[in-house]
């Protein structure tokens, strides 16, 4: 169709150049209404004929098997009908559709309508391989296998979390919580951990729960759930928020007195989470030049009388605002120096440590540094570089209170600040603790037993009962009591200090010397004959191993009875008393004193040989003797004859014994005993018998002595010093009943 457009536009052409005007001008109108009318005869054989065409190739596509020739074949048929159409419309019209002469070529037409698809060519050979390309990205991950397990028993699974931790927000004092849960078989263990540094804090279950949240519990956790199977984690973070609190309140006082136009920084260090804001204000405005450090100090460069007033830190975060006042005057005045102290400074044992004033970063300051202790001498391993102090090394000995001392430069003001160091550690005892403590029965004496290490040690004391420790409730201290000390406060016993990172103990000894019989207490009565040799062991100590202790012996009358056997005081602690006689009978005592410590045990020796016949027979009421009308524990023996015979020894009547000087002195009234014989059984005053019976004498009154011992009368029965008592005008005996 395209070609028969052209040939009718060559021909109309030709027409157009070899005519004249008129019939130029008629050819063209006669060319406009063919060429309207070709355009729309072509237009409606085309229209007729793409039809036919489409469905030709409809054909043809269903026919694809059909060789190439046979197609060819087949369009040039169908081109042939078109161009016979052409003609058959050209005949109508038989002088337009004659041949001119060629004319001018004319321009150029609009662009067609789009041809109609032809069919689809021969496939080619095939090429050759190229080169393999890049790897492609890899394929979404595979469902999980299944690990096959005895028939009866879930499906072996490795861990899968079915809950996560989320991040959590605290407030500082509050009670954070974190969930976290997986499944699988076995059942995967969950365990916690704190990644970020301090990383004490860990745990096991579904539920991490952190009471009393502080700021140093803030960072990062770790979920873990572990099995045979496989390993997964899972993270959270805990943000802890923290109010606004200010470092160094007393840093700056609340009035701080400047020179005229000197310069003043005033300090507003907060702390908190988030970071709070400071801002500074003052009524009427701050004054001109004033400047707001970023770390919150206020700076006014030159003080005027206009710039006094009081001025106001506000320091806030999301949980509030905290307020500081501070009035400035002008003195000339130098302010007084200032103190303060902060804590917080934690460091491991071993580790490096840089210690740093508050101040550092106020200008016009000088700065030095004490360590620790009353010697306030720094560690070995320390260097002051300014308002630096670096620690290298440190030990437990080296935590405690360091002073940084900042000294202003123009205004002559001292800032002494105390930072505590902490040295996290295995604790270690620094008091000094005896291994052995000698206490006197009833001394009191207070053990103390102080560990250093951080975090801060707790200190306990124990007692070793059988083979273990016992904890003693009353001394969960540092310090250990002991009051009115006695037997059963000897023994071992541990002080132990004890943080997480470890523990160390001493052991004290505490002896309590309890003075003691070396073979037990002697008997409490002896009783031998003539021939015996009689032996009293009072052998004593306090302390095993120690020397015997001295003995005391108090014995009858001081053993000055008359014809008394033989007496020896051995310095082993015991008594003999070889060939006793009758007279050895009585009491002996032996006392010990030791350590201020007393031991003291009786023995009542008897030797059973009574001989009565020295007794006046023929007295009233008792056969010979008569009760003390005082006291029935005494009795009056009257004797036969008036002069005292030194070679015997007097008996008392069985119960009774002759009594000393001592006892009666003791237990003799107070006051004169009531007459006893007086103008009684047959006595006239001192006479009985007509004989003169005057003393009744004790065992220890002596005749021709002068010593002063006690002699009884039988009118009045008064203790009298027997100054003169020569053996004459003897009337008998005192009797004590025995009490031993």
């Amino acid at each position: 169709m395209s070609d028969g457009k052209q040939m009718a536009s060559t021909s109309a052409a030709r027409i157009l150049l070899f005519g004249t005007p008129l019939a130029s001008a008629f050819l063209f109108a006669s060319m406009f209404v063919w060429m309207s009318h070709i355009h729309g005869s072509v237009k409606q054989l085309q229209e007729d004929n793409a039809g036919s065409v489409l469905s030709a190739r409809d054909q043809l596509q269903k026919k694809r098997s059909v060789e190439a020739d046979h197609l060819d074949q087949y369009m040039k048929s169908l081109a042939e009908q078109q161009m016979q159409a052409l003609r058959a419309t050209c005949s109508e019209e038989q002088t337009i559709c004659i041949q001119g002469f060629k004319g001018e070529i004319g321009n150029k037409g609009d662009k067609g309508d789009r041809g109609l698809l032809g069919p689809k060519g021969d496939s080619g050979s095939p090429g050759t391989n190229g080169s393999p390309g890049p790897p492609g990205l890899p394929g979404p991950p595979g469902s999980s296998g299944t690990i096959t397990q005895p028939s009866g028993l879930p499906p072996l699974q490795p861990p899968v979390f079915t809950v996560t931790p989320s991040n959590v927000v605290a407030t500082e004092g509050d009670t954070a919580t974190f969930y976290c849960h997986a499944s699988g078989y076995p059942i995967p263990v969950v365990t916690w951990k704190k990644l970020t540094f301090p990383s004490s804090i860990a745990g096991s279950g579904n539920k991490l729960v952190i009471d009393n949240v502080k700021r140093a519990h803030g960072g990062t956790y770790v979920c873990r759930a572990e099995s045979k199977y496989g390993i997964i984690e899972s993270y959270a973070t805990l943000a802890v928020q923290v109010p606004v609190t200010f470092r160094s309140l007393d840093l700056i006082p609340k009035t701080v007195a400047v020179k005229k136009e000197s310069a003043v920084v005033l300090h507003c260090l907060a702390d908190g989470y988030p970071k709070p804001t400071v801002s500074w204000s003052k009524i009427g405005g701050l004054p001109q030049g004033s400047l707001v450090h970023p770390n919150g100090s206020l700076t006014i460069p030159a003080v005027t009388k206009s710039d006094i007033g009081q001025y106001i830190c506000n320091a806030t975060n999301i949980l509030g605002s905290k307020y500081h006042h501070v009035v400035i005057t002008i003195s000339d005045i130098t302010p007084t120096p200032t103190t303060f102290s902060r804590s917080g400074v934690n460091s491991f044992i071993t580790d490096n440590v840089v210690l740093r004033c508050t101040l550092c970063s106020v200008p016009g300051f000088n700065f030095s540094w004490k360590g620790v202790g009353a010697s306030h001498r720094l560690p070995h391993l320390s260097e002051q570089r300014g308002c630096l102090l670096l620690l290298s090394n440190v030990t437990v000995d080296d935590a405690g209170k360091y002073t940084c001392i900042a000294t202003h430069t123009l205004l002559g003001t001292e800032v002494t600040e105390n930072i505590e160091l902490t040295v996290l550690g295995p604790p270690k005892i620094s008091s000094f603790v005896p291994r052995a403590v000698l206490l006197r029965k009833g001394q009191s004496h207070t053990l103390r037993c102080v560990g250093k290490g951080g975090p801060r040690p707790s200190a306990k004391w124990s007692k070793l009962t059988g083979n273990s420790f016992h904890v003693l409730q009353h001394h969960k201290t540092s310090v250990l009591s002991i009051v009115n000390a006695g037997e059963e406060d000897k023994g071992v016993y541990r002080c132990l200090v004890e943080n997480k990172y470890g523990k160390d103990w001493r052991l004290v000894t505490v002896v309590v010397p309890m003075l003691h019989f070396i073979n037990g207490p002697p008997p409490s009565e002896i009783v031998a004959q003539r021939s015996e040799t009689v032996v009293i062991d009072c052998s004593a100590t306090w302390l095993k191993g120690s020397p015997i202790a001295k003995v005391s012996w108090d014995t009858p009358c001081g053993n000055s009875g008359r014809n008394a056997g033989e007496i020896e005081e051995h310095s082993n602690g015991t008594l003999i008393i070889r060939n006793p006689r009758p007279w050895n009978t009585g009491v002996y005592t032996c006392s010990i004193n030791v350590f201020h410590q007393s031991l003291e045990s009786s023995v009542h020796v008897v030797i059973p040989e009574v001989d009565l016949s020295w007794r006046l027979n023929d007295l009233c009421y008792n056969s010979g003797f008569n009760n003390s009308r005082w006291s029935n524990k005494w009795l009056y023996l009257a004797s036969s004859s008036n002069t005292l015979d030194t070679t015997r020894y007097y008996y008392c009547p069985a119960g009774y014994h002759w009594a000393c000087s001592g006892e009666r002195y003791n237990f003799y009234p107070p006051s004169e005993d009531e007459e006893t014989y007086a103008e009684q059984c047959g006595w006239s005053g001192d006479l009985y018998g007509n004989v003169s019976r005057k003393y009744f004498i004790l065992r220890d009154t002596k005749a021709n002595t002068g010593s002063r011992f006690y002699y009884a009368t039988s009118d009045k029965h008064e203790l009298k010093r027997a100054y003169n008592f020569d053996g004459k005008n003897f009337a008998g005996i005192m009797c004590r009943k025995n009490y031993f």
